[in-house]
């Protein structure tokens, strides 16, 4: 049996550097063994270290506006800079994520006022008179109710840790 001595400086490639450039290896020396150890940091970029980071979470919502598909498929082919595959990857998603998150953030919460009024206005419309102005009005404001609703719903149901709600109640 071969005895291999692993107390040699940890290395790396430059691949390896690239792909985490914060990283660092301290050697440190050991009083009470003939090993040494060794400590590996690996640090995010200095932007995020000041502030909480909670990443990026994609809303479901989202998926009820028509231009949604457009903005990750714009935000998809802007960024196709240089570099490795992973790279490459890494740079398309987090630009989908800043793009998205830019573009969703007036879209995420449903406006609760602009609810309110347009129930309000359904209330008057269904106890005005029965015309085909007010029914044609009725069935938009409606229509535009019921999106609302939806998006609200889903909104909610997104941030509720309660798993019977997906279920009708059975877990």
């Amino acid at each position: 049996m071969k005895e291999v001595n692993l107390n040699i400086p940890a290395t790396s490639t430059e691949d390896w550097r690239d792909k985490f450039p914060l990283t660092t290896v301290t050697h440190l020396s050991s009083h009470a063994s003939d090993h040494a150890p060794i400590i590996l940091q690996t640090r995010t970029d200095r932007k995020f270290q000041n502030r909480r980071n909670y990443g990026f979470k994609f809303e479901e919502s989202w998926l009820l506006w028509n231009d949604c598909e457009e903005v990750v498929k714009d935000a998809w082919e802007k960024s196709s800079n240089g570099g490795s595959a992973l790279a490459i990857t890494k740079k398309k998603i987090e630009t989908c994520g800043a793009e998205l998150r830019t573009w969703g953030a007036s879209k995420t919460h449903p406006d609760s006022e602009e609810i309110k009024r347009l129930q309000k206005r359904v209330e008057e419309l269904n106890s005005a008179d029965c015309t085909v102005e007010n029914r044609a009005e009725f069935l938009e404001v409606s229509k535009c109710l019921d999106n609302l609703l939806r998006q609200q719903e889903i909104y909610w149901h997104q941030r509720s840790r309660i798993p019977w709600l997906k279920h009708g109640g059975y877990c």
